[in-house]
């Protein structure tokens, strides 16, 4: 599988070069103490150069990108770019995930990753052949889960705030200096100016390299969340997708047009125009999902999510009906059923209920109570046919996170 790489993270190297460029800067303004005539402009060189360093690492860059190739892991996934591995993606370490459709009929990934949680990442241009696979490595529904977040409004460098914030220090030490070189004579001053130098020139990087290592999850963000959008104006608020008519892109910002009439205007400057594309079809995607879930379905409807489509391999099929939401209390989810559980009782208890469906229902009803379970025992000895009460029991008692990738085909096989 591959795909496009969007947004991944900046390496922490270059956040470091910035930390090294500034210590060059106070250090060098600290010497200057040692230059005739440049002992008293020391501290006012100080400010200016930490602004220009602040000012070169705020400056908005596009977001990296790269094409890599996904393969698929007992564990996950890992990401490869040229046949070196970069690094490997853990269904178990995600917060959220997001489908859409892409350009050429392609499909998108968004990502929130938790060690990344402030700023999703794309997979972009993933084949449509491959997203079961993906899904599969990954045991995400169908739709996805939990939610998105990208960052809203600009945003300052990472090393940024501590050169704010130190060479104000700097200059308020090289200003005794420079009092201490004019008041006493020259080896006293170097002295004092060694000593100071030592200690101040610890404090800066210590501060520089805390502020690096600290995420800034502050700052304002746009999220797609199970029940809509967040967005910041001011404060944190919501807009339920049921209140979303469309969104597409406006320069710098996505407008989402709202069914009253309203558009709200998401400044998304720090993404570049093909995140900001992405973002409008994620939200866009969201709603429709969000829309479809709002329908009531009959019942016949919403069995069919259950069939077990043509070629599906038995391991999938399965992953697929335990993400589905078959009781009234999911509907947090994209994918609640919306049926209520007595009509789904009398859908497995009916002979002429589909042997996949009813299948499906014994493994999602049996596991609510123990006496749930013991009422799918009783109608699974009534099944005519050795062979369909085996293949009941066996999907029924299979924990899919007990057993291995590489038992699919025994399981396949034993189903049968």
């Amino acid at each position: 599988m591959k795909a496009l790489w969007r947004n991944r993270s900046v390496p922490v190297s270059r956040h470091l070069g910035w930390v090294a460029l500034a210590g060059v800067v106070v250090l060098g303004t600290f010497l200057l103490q040692l230059v005739p005539y440049f002992a008293l402009p020391a501290p006012l060189l100080t400010i200016v150069g930490c602004i220009v360093v602040w000012s070169l690492s705020t400056r908005r860059t596009a977001p990296l990108s790269q094409t890599v190739e996904l393969v698929p892991r007992p564990y996950g996934l890992e990401v490869r770019s040229a046949g070196a591995s970069i690094f490997e993606l853990r269904g178990k370490d995600l917060q959220g995930a997001s489908l859409c459709d892409g350009d050429g009929g392609s499909v998108d990934v968004t990502l929130t990753h938790r060690d990344r949680a402030h700023r999703s990442f794309v997979f972009e241009g993933l084949a449509r052949e491959d997203v079961e696979a993906f899904r599969h490595a990954l045991a995400l529904p169908y739709g996805g889960f939990g939610g998105a977040m990208f960052p809203q409004g600009p945003r300052p460098g990472v090393p940024g705030l501590g050169v704010a914030f130190a060479s104000l220090l700097m200059a308020g030490c090289n200003a005794f200096l420079a009092a201490t070189s004019v008041a006493v004579d020259m080896p006293t001053a170097f002295m004092v100016m060694a000593t100071m130098c030592a200690v101040a020139y610890a404090a800066f990087l210590w501060m520089l390299l805390m502020l690096t290592g600290t995420p800034r999850h502050i700052a304002p963000y746009c999220a797609l969340s199970a029940s809509g959008l967040r967005y910041f104006a001011g404060t944190a608020r919501d807009v339920a997708y049921s209140l979303i008519a469309s969104a597409r892109v406006a320069g710098e910002n996505v407008a989402v047009h709202l069914r009253n009439g309203q558009v709200l205007l998401l400044p998304l400057g720090t993404l570049v125009p093909a995140e900001r594309a992405n973002f409008a079809r994620q939200l866009t995607s969201a709603v429709e999902r969000g829309q479809r879930a709002d329908l009531p379905p009959t019942v016949d409807e919403a069995l069919t999510r259950l069939e077990r489509e043509p070629g599906e391999p038995l391991r999938a099929w399965l992953l697929r009906v335990d993400s589905l939401a078959v009781m009234p209390s999911g509907e947090s989810t994209y994918r609640h059923m919306g049926v209520s559980e007595q009509e789904l009782w009398d859908a497995l208890e009916d002979p002429d209920t589909s042997e996949d469906v009813r299948i499906a229902l014994a493994r999602r009803l049996g596991r609510t109570s123990p006496s749930a379970y013991a009422r799918v025992q009783a109608m699974t000895e009534r099944l005519h046919g050795d062979d369909n009460r085996l293949r009941m029991r066996v999907a029924m008692a299979t924990d899919l996170a007990q057993v291995p990738e590489r038992a699919g085909d025994l399981l396949q096989l034993v189903y049968r």
